[in-house]
């Protein structure tokens, strides 16, 4: 059974953590006529690590010669300061990515850094996702936030 004869997608944007980073959903996601923002993360293996090395690379030459959207967003809650900046870049900027042809629909990598502080301590993650929603960084912010939201409301 295909996940798009299940539900009906057409317009909806589907949100999956890595173990749904797969090439056959996001191929049926596509031909059920939504679009997809997947995370990346080391079972991804190679595309993960060529994802991560090349936005690395980006932000140490300070994005020169890059088209790129960005976005940023701080909210205070839970006595602490969320600090979320988002990059988007089309995937025709990038070498090719591993096993690039077989992502139905990829247009973008997307690049998001966290930085949240609870009184004075402040922590530093990277997270790393594929879409393929156009480069808009403030969209891409607003999807995994919502995404996010629900996972932890979850637990």
């Amino acid at each position: 059974m295909l996940f798009c004869e299940v539900l009906n997608i057409k317009g909806a944007v589907v949100t999956l953590d890595a173990m749904g980073t797969q090439t056959e959903i996001a191929k049926q996601i596509k031909q059920g006529e939504g679009d997809y923002v997947l995370a990346l993360k080391g079972n991804q293996g190679k595309l993960n690590e060529q994802v991560r090395d090349w936005f690395k690379q980006a932000e140490a030459q300070n994005w020169q010669g890059i088209e790129y959207s960005y976005h940023e967003k701080t909210e205070k809650g839970h006595y602490r300061l969320d600090n979320r900046q988002v990059w988007t870049v089309s995937v025709n900027q990038l070498p090719p990515l591993h096993r690039q042809n077989q992502w139905l629909g990829l247009a973008t990598v997307v690049m998001v850094k966290s930085k949240p502080q609870f009184g004075h301590k402040t922590t530093e993650t990277f997270r790393y996702y594929i879409s393929s929603l156009p480069t808009d960084a403030e969209r891409h912010s607003h999807v995994i936030r919502s995404h996010w939201s629900i996972e932890n409301s979850l637990h």
